[in-house]
């Protein structure tokens, strides 16, 4: 249920029909999803508002009428009714832990406590920025050779289904004389299509038994080590666990937030359950007395320079800066592996498409040179 701002009959009429007609705008929109883009425009004007000087009450009454007209609206009367009632603002954000995350509350509080909440906020923009910004490379990156490999499959049953099936009769003739990948595929497209409903149906069970599986505790340990490990593929994911990771302890650290905290928030920001068990055991190390560098020296997924990084900067005490440094480095050679990655894959589907429509196209035209030269 939305969350609205309680206001007496007095109130009610100082604000007028106008600020009473946006209001109920806010509560009959009870719900909806809210974006990145919504919550990064909310932390950057916050940011300017309080640094030129506003409340933050009056600031986020002034964001709420801005974003009237998004989901966030809701959530920012909540926040903004709680700070009314003299709750804090990391307080009221954690109650909304989908907009929010662990390592947002973690950074507020700690800049409420320090008095320099306007510029812990621009850094949290700029981190949902370089969030965002990395998403989008990915999905750059991976996007033609998915789409390649979904039009090739689309290609090759489009041939089995449709182009094979008006050539079987033709063919028949001479069926002895037929090559090899002809009488192959042409056995497949009439399977295909005299079976259709068994192979429709074996193909969607076993989908279904995929996806559960996938689902599974098994499956999810699963995938996670193929992220982790897998050829290629595994060096990207690394790479992108441990930027986000130490992005969020440096920031953390950085502000005030304690080591054992910051490793919690960043056990709550990268999604890979076995990334998440070493930050949990990292976790329990130091609240034992453990060091940083000593468990981050055991973790086969993190880099040596890392390591070797993060060990010096801990005995020199200057982890936070340390921290934020390793995580752009490796931002930047992230984009140069993805570049990398990109110039090496497409040619290599290209080729793979091509022999693959080539097989079939030659599957067509062979039989169809023997037929006329029998004719002649």
């Amino acid at each position: 249920m939305a969350l609205q701002f309680e206001t007496s009959p007095s109130a009610t009429a100082k604000e007028g029909p106008k600020s009473a007609a946006v209001r109920a705008r806010g509560r009959s929109r009870a719900g909806g999803s809210i974006s990145v883009k919504d919550r990064m425009f909310f932390t950057e004007q916050l940011a300017l508002l309080l640094e030129t000087g506003t409340s933050l009450h009056p600031a986020l009454v002034s964001i709420r009428e801005q974003m009237q007209d998004s989901p966030m609206a809701t959530v920012i009367d909540a926040i903004a009714e709680g700070v009314m009632g003299g709750a804090s603002l990391s307080e009221k954000m954690s109650e909304h832990p989908k907009v929010f995350s662990s390592t947002y509350v973690s950074l507020v509080a700690a800049s409420e406590q320090g008095g320099f909440l306007h510029e812990v906020l621009e850094q949290l923009r700029g981190m949902d920025e370089q969030n965002a910004e990395l998403k989008a490379s990915l999905v750059s990156a991976f996007s033609y050779p998915v789409f390649l490999v979904g039009f090739s499959i689309f290609v090759l049953f489009f041939i089995l289904l449709v182009v094979f099936p008006r050539f079987g009769q033709m063919f028949a003739s001479i069926g002895d004389q037929l090559p090899v990948t002809t009488r192959v595929l042409m056995a497949t497209s009439d399977y295909l299509l005299n079976n259709w409903e068994t192979v429709a149906g074996a193909l969607a069970v076993t989908t279904a038994a995929g996806v559960w599986w996938l689902r599974s505790p098994s499956g999810i340990d699963w995938v996670a080590r193929m992220k982790l490990g897998a050829p290629l593929l595994g060096g990207i994911w690394r790479r992108v666990y441990l930027i986000v990771a130490f992005r969020v302890l440096g920031l953390s650290l950085k502000h005030g937030v304690s080591l054992v905290q910051a490793v919690r928030t960043a056990r709550d920001i990268v999604d890979n359950g076995l990334v998440q068990r070493f930050f949990v055991d990292l976790g329990v190390r130091l609240e034992q007395g453990g060091r940083l560098g000593e468990a981050f020296s055991q973790a086969w997924w993190v880099p040596d320079l890392a390591k070797q990084m993060v060990s010096t900067a801990e005995e020199s005490g200057s982890l936070p800066q340390v921290l934020l440094r390793v995580s752009d480095y490796y931002r930047r050679e992230l984009d140069r592996l993805l570049i990398r990655v990109s110039k090496m894959v497409e040619p290599i589907m290209l080729v793979v498409m091509g022999g693959l429509v080539g097989l079939l196209v030659s599957a067509l035209i062979l039989p169809i040179f023997k037929m006329s030269q029998a004719v002649h």
